[in-house]
């Protein structure tokens, strides 16, 4: 009877411990999966808020938000007697903002609105266009009912006109807001961001600055599985971007695609220094904005973490391949 008794304790105990690996094994993979594969999540601005749904020069907000982040639209200086007007394509796509292989499965419509400000007078609203199509008497353009096909790559492209005398005052806030049916595709959010005009000469060419653009939100990092990074600027030259990988990790795909237009242009991480860089070829001719982004190698940590703190994993140079002629 007791030699009974103690071989059933004994299955017991071998049941318990093999349940305790199997838990420690699981915890120790998953934990293996976020800091590895971080990239794959796909997140959008906080933990478990993924939507497919971007912008070449807009940010996701929650929808119903109202205050967004401004960005700049550098053009070059017409000194002519009679400049033409100037243009900038916003692109709105169907992918996820950190990803562009995670493709939303499900169909989005959605509205554009461009508002004008900085002019006084609908007068002054005349050459200024979406897609050839004007501003109203209150100085804005809607686009309706705007299609972005689900399960496939799908992108809208939107030329935004303006006449050159108004660089420098006029500024724009766009907006790209679901309609109630596409809600559950992008997780309730929305793009937006208010684009300002300004514009550059050789002499003051060599002006490129890189910024955690989650930081002008309200949004703690803490709460973020992953970070954009935008880079902004005129004139052309290479801007040096360098991270530590202690807490970040650079997005693989835009990584990539700098290194195969430019064989060498990263550098890894060498023994006793966890810094690495990439050297990106930058032309405000053909790109004057990037949104790179970062994810995480190693879990948040709400007790230490702030924006100052987290700045100081990213630094940046920039090295102008421009002569200033003055």
């Amino acid at each position: 009877m007791k030699n009974k008794l103690r071989a059933l304790i004994n299955q017991y105990m071998l049941l318990l411990w093999l349940a305790l690996g199997l838990v420690v094994l699981l915890a120790t993979a998953s934990f293996a999966a976020y800091t590895n594969s971080g990239y794959k999540k796909g997140v959008a601005t906080t933990n478990g808020s993924a939507a497919m749904f971007s912008a070449n020069c807009l940010l996701q907000y929650d929808a119903g938000t109202t205050t967004y982040g401004d960005l700049p639209l550098a053009f070059p200086k017409d000194t002519g007697d009679s400049p033409a007007p100037v243009s900038y394509d916003i692109i709105i796509y169907n992918r996820s903002p950190y990803d562009a292989t995670q493709i939303n499965p499900e169909d989005i419509t959605y509205t554009l609105k461009v508002t004008i400000q900085g002019l006084a007078t609908p007068a002054n609203y005349v050459g200024y266009s979406i897609n050839d199509e004007p501003f109203d008497a209150t100085g804005t353009c809607t686009i309706p009912s705007q299609k972005l096909a689900g399960g496939r790559a799908s992108s809208n492209t939107y030329k935004l006109t303006l006449p050159y005398a108004g660089v420098g005052s006029a500024s724009f806030v766009v907006t790209a807001t679901p309609e109630p049916a596409s809600n559950g595709a992008v997780n309730s959010k929305m793009l937006a961001r208010n684009l300002y005009t300004t514009e550059y000469t050789q002499a003051t060419a060599a002006q490129w600055a890189g910024t955690f653009a989650d930081s002008s939100q309200t949004t703690t990092p803490a709460n973020l599985d992953a970070f954009n990074y935008a880079i902004t600027g005129s004139g052309a030259g290479t801007f040096t971007l360098t991270w530590d990988t202690t807490y970040l990790q650079l997005d693989p795909f835009f990584q990539k695609e700098i290194t195969t237009l430019s064989p060498g242009a990263y550098t890894a991480p060498t023994a006793g220094n966890t810094t690495a860089s990439l050297a990106i070829p930058v032309s405000a001719t053909t790109q004057s904005y990037y949104l790179v982004q970062f994810y995480r190698t190693a879990a948040p940590n709400a007790t230490t973490e702030t924006w100052e703190r987290v700045a100081q994993w990213v630094t940046y140079t920039f090295e102008s391949s421009q002569a200033a002629t003055g």
